[in-house]
């Protein structure tokens, strides 16, 4: 399913309606919920691994079913965000799996913290996606910051299971907003084989997440890429890119206000607004 902006802009008003806290506020931005199906959210949380799923019914593709990961929070352990250690076997429930699944000679390698802390979440999400097939429905997977690197895990692990485990026909969509990089050049490879331009990897201006790991650890971005930017982002850049402030980029509400091509908001510490 190809993303128009409208698409990606319903993309990251999900992220942030992940951030809602347990008094209904939005702590990234003001939350909307008017395009879900009553009734058809559900929150789970398993140590740092957060977020929900829900149903979409939208007046072009239908019902679907979306995956949302949110991203690090204060209260978040960033060990996961910082094992930059790259790995091609991980533990799940007690068992050993291989990346890509079975083929003990590939020289794909992932992110070890991001890679263990989707495994956390990956049985459930599975038979939700499952379900959610059964029932004919799309499916999008997307996520903010450290959950865009894991909607990016979770895209090439749900493909895996659809096309190669249970051969069943699925539109599957992913969009990873301001997230960091996954895996080294023959995942970013293999990974945009699969993905055939069904998973967008979009930020805004010098987001500073969006740049870790760093390039010289090995580190690639998987495609279709695209940065947004207004002038002032532009002129400024020499000056942002090297100073604290870049970090205000990785704000969702100003990539969301890019999309719509609305103006950006500056920076604020108050980002409920």
């Amino acid at each position: 399913m190809y993303l128009n902006k409208r698409m990606k802009a319903l993309c990251v008003q999900s992220c942030i309606n992940s951030y809602e806290d347990e008094h209904k506020n939005g702590v990234h931005g003001r939350t909307d919920w008017t395009s879900f199906r009553d009734g058809s959210v559900e929150q789970y949380a398993i140590e740092n691994c957060q977020g929900y799923t829900g149903v979409i019914d939208d007046v072009e593709h239908g019902a679907i079913f979306i995956i949302v990961f949110r991203g690090s929070d204060e209260d978040a352990d960033w060990k996961n965000n910082f094992d930059f250690k790259k790995i091609r076997r991980f533990i799940e429930k007690g068992k050993e799996h291989t990346i890509p699944y079975g083929n003990k000679d590939s020289n794909i390698r992932m992110h070890k913290g991001f890679v263990e802390l989707y495994a956390k979440v990956r049985s459930m999400l599975r038979l939700k996606a499952f379900d959610a097939a059964e029932r004919g429905m799309k499916i999008i997977i997307t996520g903010h910051s450290l959950g865009g690197a894991l909607a990016t895990v979770g895209f090439i692990d749900l493909h895996y299971m659809f096309c190669d485990e249970l051969e069943i026909p699925v539109e599957l969509t992913g969009y990873a907003a301001a997230s960091p990089a996954v895996g080294n050049w023959e995942f970013r490879v293999s990974f945009n084989i699969r993905a055939e331009g069904s998973f967008f990897n979009e930020w805004y201006g010098e987001d500073t997440v969006h740049k870790l790991p760093p390039l010289w650890l090995g580190y690639f971005h998987v495609a279709e890429e695209t940065r947004y930017a207004d002038l002032l982002t532009n002129l400024t850049t020499p000056i942002f890119a090297i100073i604290p402030i870049a970090v205000w980029d990785h704000d969702p509400r100003k990539l969301l206000a890019a999309i719509k091509g609305e103006p950006i908001p500056l920076a604020d510490l108050d980002t409920r607004n």
